[in-house]
């Protein structure tokens, strides 16, 4: 504990907490997003039939958390980016939303390069691309 204390002021702290919450938030609204057509007026709407309440549960829990997780992530990246003051503060949970919004997505763009890179590296071809090698 002396070491986290050590490493982050308790406006660091603060700060984490509210982008992750912030970014959960932005998860959730994805969520709805999804499961409702804002094209439609809301008396065309299609019922929503929902096969199992724990099913739907676990999909927009999985997607908050997910939103959360990055959120904190955001947070640790931006600790020391920003003086804590309230205009920067507001533009950063504002930034927080979106990163949580698009949580997904980021991960999923992620995984896609990371496992390229893994391959051309296990291949081989890694080694003639870098030119320190």
């Amino acid at each position: 504990m002396d070491l986290f204390l050590a490493l982050f002021t308790l406006s660091d702290f603060q700060l984490g907490m509210y982008c992750t919450i912030a970014a959960a938030i932005g998860g959730f609204i994805k969520a709805i997003l999804i499961s409702y057509d804002f094209e439609k007026p809301h008396h065309r709407q299609e019922k929503f039939v929902m096969n199992s309440d724990s099913a739907a549960f676990a999909n927009i829990l999985s997607r908050c958390i997910l939103s959360a997780f990055t959120g904190l992530l955001f947070a640790l990246l931006m600790s020391d980016a920003v003086k804590l003051e309230k205009g920067p503060v507001a533009k950063l949970l504002v930034l927080a939303v979106f990163v949580g919004y698009l949580a997904p997505d980021i991960w999923k763009s992620q995984e896609k390069k990371i496992l390229v890179t893994i391959d051309r590296v296990f291949s081989g071809e890694g080694e003639k691309d870098d030119p320190k090698a």
